[in-house]
């Protein structure tokens, strides 16, 4: 998981990093290479002289103990320069050490703010987490409203946790009226980019006739693809749709569920 904060962090600086930024540059080239100590001394001068991205990719080393000790107040402080900036990445991981209490003490309301501030420059891991925090009240007021504000704008982003999360509370009235048609439309989204979860939901929807015609021969698709992934509930609910259907049915809803799962 570190790495895959320092890896995220670092190839988001690169993708802005000026021509002419040699230092950075440099550092970015030893990164790819492996060479971590490396990248950390041609870094850490860019990044005393303000170097925004320097510092998200220094916090990123310090965070994960790559090329330098790990250090997470180290990390908080590279973080922080950025944040102030206006990177929202580091906006993200300055709220997310908040949340956490890592490198900084626990301050929920701080990380809501740092949330906020990177999920209106479009950070979708913001938009969600924010969208959470307001949900169910993590720390700071409970805000239903604001939670369904944040999750469409993720799903709108195309997230597919977002999806899901926006046509839950479409279906159970939190924070908006209860809409089935767009929590099926939701779902939909997020099932087909291979959340389990949705494909299972989907297939309620399907099979219960909620924001759409009922239709055993979809739930049964749906259901197969999530039940292929493990789901129990997925299994158990195929299991049960699938006596009120005949073998050809069964069959055509088998092959069309396992080319499903050929293009995932």
């Amino acid at each position: 998981m570190r790495t895959h904060l320092v890896t995220a962090a670092f190839m988001l600086a690169l993708s802005t990093t000026p021509a002419g930024a040699d230092a950075f540059s440099d550092g970015a080239t030893a990164f790819n290479k492996g060479d971590y100590a490396t990248a950390v001394t041609h870094w850490k001068p860019a990044a005393t002289a303000g170097d925004v991205k320097a510092n998200v990719a220094l916090a990123g080393m310090y965070l994960a103990g790559k090329g330098v000790e790990r250090d997470l107040q180290k990390a908080a402080a590279h973080y922080l320069v950025a944040a102030k900036a206006g990177d929202a990445t580091a906006q993200t991981m300055m709220a997310v050490l908040y949340a956490k209490g890592t490198g900084v003490k626990s301050d929920p309301p701080k990380a809501a703010e740092w949330y906020a501030k990177a999920a209106e420059q479009g950070n979708v891991v913001a938009m969600m987490n924010l969208g959470y925090m307001k949900a169910n009240g993590t720390g700071i007021k409970r805000d239903p409203k604001a939670a369904v504000k944040w999750y469409l704008k993720a799903a709108e982003a195309g997230d597919p946790g977002g999806q899901y999360n926006i046509a839950e509370l479409y279906r159970t009235g939190q924070g908006t009226a209860v809409d089935m048609g767009e929590a099926f439309k939701w779902y939909e989204a997020s099932a087909k980019q291979g959340l389990p979860r949705a494909q299972l939901a989907l297939g309620s929807m399907y099979a219960l006739g909620q924001g759409t015609a009922k239709d055993l021969f979809n739930a049964y698709i749906w259901y197969e693809i999530a039940a292929a992934k493990g789901d129990p509930y997925a299994v158990k609910n195929r299991d049960r749709i699938e006596q009120q259907m005949s073998d050809n049915e069964i069959v055509a809803a088998r092959k069309r569920a396992r080319e499903w799962r050929e293009k995932e």
